[in-house]
């Protein structure tokens, strides 16, 4: 071992490593209430993947001070990212419009001669 920590460097190093729910928002782009729908199992948009939060104080059944580990935040961003671009929805939704004009454009040609 290099040396000892002191208290007040793992104090800090934890403190870093730990988020509020204020900046999970603004990392993931989710609002409060989105955040807490995906924790919640009865939620439609529970999403068993999110990043479960620590809980600093008062009960685990009523917790008065929680907070998100960073590492798992960027980890379920980063999962998000690429769940995104392996489905490539963007692209299937640009055909389906694509040939949903085509169709309307075929059916007004017709109509027109």
């Amino acid at each position: 071992m290099k040396g000892k920590v002191t208290m007040a460097e793992l104090i800090h190093h934890v403190k870093e490593a730990l988020l509020k729910r204020q900046e999970v928002e603004r990392l993931t782009g989710l609002g409060r209430s989105a955040i807490y729908a995906r924790l919640n199992q009865q939620h439609p948009q529970h999403d068993p993947s999110f990043p479960k939060p620590v809980t600093l104080g008062g009960r685990p059944e009523a917790p008065t001070c929680v907070r998100w580990v960073e590492s798992e935040v960027q980890a379920w961003i980063a999962q998000q990212i690429e769940r995104s671009r392996a489905t490539d929805g963007h692209a299937a939704k640009a055909s389906a419009y694509a040939a949903r004009v085509a169709k309307r454009r075929d059916r007004e040609q017709q109509h027109s001669a």
